[in-house]
Parts: C-alpha cells; structure tokens; sequence
C-alpha cells in the first residue's frame, strides 16, 4: 500500500519537473519534500476513506495540504536557506578523483582544465589545499593535471 503511494508521488514529482524544471537549476531538496508530501498526505487521506472516516479524511487533507504548502513557501521561497540549489542540473561529469573539484584554470592565457584539492584531502604534503583567494594558480601542486 505504501509503495503505490510512494509510486504515484513519484510519478507526479517527475511530471512537475519536466514541465517546469527544464533547463533550470534543480533542487532535490525540493523533490524530496515534494515526494514526501504528496505520499503523506495521499496516503494519510486514503487509510482514513478506506476505514470509513470520511469526515476525518476530508480534514487530513485539507490539513496536511495546508501545512505542507505553508511550509513548502517558507522552506523554499527565493531567499531562504534550503532554496539555495548547490549545484547545477544535470551534475557535470568530470574525471577529478574523490574530493576534488573541477577547476578551468587560465594558464598565460590558455584555458586548462585541472583539479584542485579545496578541503585538505592529502596528508602527506603531495597536494596543498588551494587559497580561497586565488582566482589564477601557477602551482602546479596546487592544480593537478585534468586527465
């Protein structure tokens, strides 16, 4: 019974991003609340409708719609915490190993593209952490060759 709702809030999450997420930043924190709310409040609104509450159905949904919209507006709205999207839709795939990062990196006026190290990853002192504050790096410990 879970998984039909499951399925259903699935479907209809896949269906608003199509029509409405095309080519934008994506969000899957959004999904997930998206996904989370329609299975709760269709699977809530339909136990109580099959033991025969109808009233305390009605309620439920109204209810939980309205708790999760409220939410839903406070939680991403322009401007608030979780409506910042950390990374853009679809991920770049890239050939940097675990913990590093993808960097194009403009070497006397070439562009190459390199990894860099931003958290420390090395322990051994093979690979520094690269500054904050540099934009252009000539190091080459700091800035791996991109394979």
């Amino acid at each position: 019974m879970l998984t039909t709702y499951l399925g259903i809030a699935i479907i209809i999450t896949v269906l608003i991003l199509i029509f409405f997420y095309s080519g934008q930043t994506f969000n899957i924190g959004l999904v997930i609340y998206i996904i989370s709310a329609i299975s709760v409040i269709s699977g809530g609104t339909l136990t109580a409708f099959n033991n025969g509450k109808t009233l305390t159905a009605i309620l439920f949904f109204m209810g939980a719609l309205a708790i999760f919209v409220t939410f839903g507006l406070k939680w991403f709205s322009p401007g608030s915490v979780f409506a910042k999207t950390p990374v853009s839709w679809p991920p770049t795939i890239n050939t940097c190993p675990d913990y590093l990062v993808h960097y194009v990196r403009n070497n006397n006026g070439a562009k190459e593209n390199t990894c860099i190290d931003l958290i420390g990853v090395s322990k051994n002192g093979g690979l520094t952490v690269f500054p904050k504050d540099a934009l252009t790096g000539t190091n080459s410990s700091l800035l791996p060759t991109y394979t």
